[in-house]
């Protein structure tokens, strides 16, 4: 992330399990999201706890006018800013 540009006081960790339905870090990062930001995602499984999740967090994030880019994994290919 440091090294696609995040600063360093914008990157949120969770240090459970994605599977788990508390997750804070996430939760911060999406309220302190603005229309015409970036989320920048290490990769695309640490957005959604399964596939129904993911796709209606990235709708969510769509109709905010937030853009998505994921750096590695099957996701890497997805950059909504281009």
């Amino acid at each position: 992330l440091l090294s696609a540009g995040v600063d360093a006081s914008r990157i949120y960790e969770d240090l459970s399990s994605g599977r788990h339905d508390a997750r804070p870090g996430l939760t911060a990062c999406l309220k302190a999201l603005q229309p015409g930001n970036t989320l920048v995602l290490w990769k695309l499984d640490r957005l959604g706890r399964d596939l129904r999740h993911l796709v209606i967090t990235a709708e969510a994030l769509r109709e905010r006018g937030i853009g998505l880019k994921v750096l590695t994994g099957a996701g890497a290919q997805i950059d909504t800013t281009t």
